[in-house]
């Protein structure tokens, strides 16, 4: 029976200069595996080492999410919003109309800043929910 290698993934968050390139990934996936000596590295010690294998088949599910928005791209459709969270971003710009001076309605602004403030309290427990950041690959035998 063939031995049965721990193999391991985790999320290394980089910083990265977007003023250099916008569309820069800020996340890199690693994968490891557990090995069966300590290898020592500029002073660290670990059991870990790169995957030693090189035909391993891998399927990725992630959360995304969208990019912030700007003026220029408000013509879009930003399908990666749940549905449910579409009458939040309704309730800040409706707020954000009862503060404008011509319209200026204090009340109904705080209302509907209220019910955004909701929504996003929603959205971040929605967030974290679905939020994985570590996790480890068990090799199946068929």
């Amino acid at each position: 029976m063939a031995s049965k290698t721990e193999r391991f993934w985790y999320i290394d968050r980089q910083e990265v200069d977007v003023s250099i390139d916008p569309d820069a990934s800020t996340s890199v996936i690693g994968l490891v595996e557990k090995g069966t000596s300590t290898v020592t590295r500029n002073g660290y010690s670990t059991d870990f080492s790169s995957i030693s294998t090189g035909s391993l088949t891998l399927r990725l599910y992630c959360i995304c999410q969208d990019s912030d928005l700007a003026v220029g791209t408000l013509t879009g459709i930003y399908t990666n919003i749940p549905d449910q969270f579409h009458e939040t971003i309704l309730s800040k710009v409706i707020a954000s109309g009862y503060k404008d001076p011509r319209n200026s309605d204090l009340n109904n602004a705080q209302y509907f800043d209220q019910e955004y403030n909701t929504g996003v309290k929603e959205a971040k427990k929605f967030a974290r929910s679905n939020y994985q950041t570590v996790g480890s690959i068990r090799q199946q035998d068929f």
